[in-house]
């Protein structure tokens, strides 16, 4: 049985040089955003430490998305992570207002996000404990 030769004519070529870049952009096509509720049920009661824990978290994974995009040359954030992102402030923005009212020692801070200004709320537990 005859063995088909390899296509060496440039026909042959170009469709596989327009297919390429296209197969390269739909890998690249992104997730779907997986943003947390700003607003969750049962905030008002939480503790001054559990009130701090979430903020630490929430800070937790705001650094680390920040460092995962530091590592891209090409590519900035995504559309997905910029939702997550707007989501995760949000939250830590909330459940900082919340500390304030219940008095567990939150005080203002620089942004921590590049770019970002305003005052934004540190978190920090009395030593006491009461709550």
């Amino acid at each position: 049985m005859p063995q088909a030769l390899p296509c060496r004519c440039a026909s042959c070529r170009i469709p596989a040089l327009l297919l390429a870049p296209l197969l390269l952009l739909t890998a690249c096509g992104g997730r779907p955003p997986d943003p947390v509720f700003v607003r969750q049920w049962g905030d008002a009661h939480k503790s001054c430490v559990t009130l701090k824990g979430e903020m630490d978290d929430l800070q937790y994974r705001v650094k680390g998305l920040l460092a995962r995009v530091s590592n891209r040359f090409f590519w900035g954030m995504s559309a997905a992570e910029k939702v997550e992102l707007a989501a995760w402030r949000g939250r830590y923005d909330h459940l900082a207002v919340i500390a304030e009212q219940q008095d567990c020692g939150a005080k203002p801070r620089e942004a921590a996000v590049p770019g970002e200004t305003g005052q934004r709320l540190q978190f920090e537990v009395p030593l006491s404990g009461s709550r």
